[in-house]
């Protein structure tokens, strides 16, 4: 089993960086991320319940959430943040196929929100559909190009999932950059891939030798 220079074997940086995938894509959007254009007038009893889901996703009590969250839909159809976070609720519930629909239609009432195109793209990648996983990923990226987590994500799946290293390496380099570099597990995970694709390029380049 190969290690990198931390100590750490590369089947356990591969799950950690895996796991970073789920990590960087669940994050709720809070009350005032999630408001769009108004349509229609909300009762302070509405927000209250929109406050209080978020808040039992905050202390990630999901299952409470989702009776003020479906209430809220019911009553504010044409928002994509309330839609987002039951998305979330439902991931962390298991109920994968409930997730994946409301998070659908998040993004169909606002295509330009980028973390739940993120988090599709997690689900996709879990549920071995890679391509579609690649284009979700990319979609959160074209919505918001300084989105770090859906850089990461993308640069994961090039690299474990499609076997792309060198466009996998394109946005690890893209993801450290919004974050400034400091990351140091996925800095170590960068250097060991540029060593690999200096030796791939060397054996490559053995073999054309005469």
């Amino acid at each position: 089993m190969s290690s990198n220079k931390c100590g750490l074997p590369g089947t356990i940086m591969i799950a950690l960086l895996i796991s970073m995938t789920a990590l960087s894509g669940c994050s709720s959007l809070t009350l005032e991320q999630a408001r769009q254009p108004e349509s229609a007038a909300l009762s302070a009893e509405t927000l209250q319940r929109y406050k209080r889901a978020l808040a039992m996703m905050a202390k990630a009590d999901y299952q409470h959430a989702l009776p003020d969250l479906n209430a809220v839909i019911d009553i504010w159809p044409d928002r994509a943040g309330p839609r987002f976070n039951l998305g979330i609720a439902y991931y962390h519930l298991d109920r994968i196929d409930d997730a994946m629909a409301s998070l659908q239609s998040a993004v169909k009432l606002d295509p330009d929100l980028a973390a739940a195109h993120n988090l599709i793209g997690i689900l996709e990648r879990q549920a071995g559909a890679f391509d579609a996983s690649r284009k979700a990923y990319e979609r959160a990226i074209k919505a918001d190009s300084k989105y770090a987590n859906a850089e990461l994500n993308l640069a994961i799946l090039y690299d474990i999932y499609l076997r792309r290293p060198e466009d996998a390496l394109t946005h690890y380099d893209r993801f450290m950059a919004l974050n400034d570099g400091h990351d140091d597990a996925v800095a170590q995970w960068v250097t060991d891939l540029k060593t690999r694709i200096k030796k791939q390029a060397d054996k490559a380049a053995d073999g054309r030798t005469p």
